[in-house]
C-alpha cells in the first residue's frame, strides 16, 4: 500500500502531470473561447463547427509560428542547440499535418454520424 500510495504521489507531482493539466487548461480555454458567445452561436451544431473552426485555426497560428521559429533556428546557425534543425523543421511540418489530420478526421466522422453537413466550408 505504501508502494503505491507513493507511487500515486511521483505520479501527481511528475512533469507529466503538468503537462497534462496544462494541455486540459488549453484545450478548456479554446472551448470557453469558442463556445462563449451562445448568440451568436444560436445552435449547438453552430456551436461545434465554432469549435472545429477554432481549433483549425489555432493549429494554423501556433502552428505557423514553431515552424517560423524553427526555420530561423535553421539558417541562423542552431541558436537553440538542441537537434538538427533541419531534422526540428520536417518534425515541425509533420506535426502540423498530423494535427490538421487528426481535427480533419474527427470533424469528418462527427459530420458522418450527425448525418448533417455542417461542415466548415458550407458556413
Amino acid at each position: 500500500m505504501k508502494k503505491a500510495l507513493s507511487r500515486l504521489i511521483d505520479i501527481t507531482t511528475s512533469d507529466r502531470f503538468g503537462k497534462a493539466y496544462s494541455t486540459a487548461a488549453c484545450m478548456g480555454y479554446v472551448l470557453l473561447f469558442a463556445c462563449g458567445d451562445a448568440a451568436a452561436n444560436g445552435s449547438l451544431k453552430q456551436a461545434g463547427v465554432n469549435v472545429f473552426r477554432t481549433i483549425y485555426e489555432l493549429i494554423g497560428v501556433i502552428g505557423g509560428i514553431i515552424l517560423l521559429l524553427h526555420i530561423i533556428n535553421w539558417k541562423a546557425g542552431n541558436f537553440f542547440g538542441r537537434e538538427d534543425p533541419k531534422k526540428s523543421v520536417v518534425n515541425t511540418m509533420i506535426g502540423i499535418g498530423a494535427a490538421y489530420g487528426i481535427v480533419g478526421i474527427i470533424h469528418a466522422i462527427k459530420t458522418f454520424v450527425g448525418g448533417g453537413s455542417a461542415d466548415i466550408g458550407s458556413l
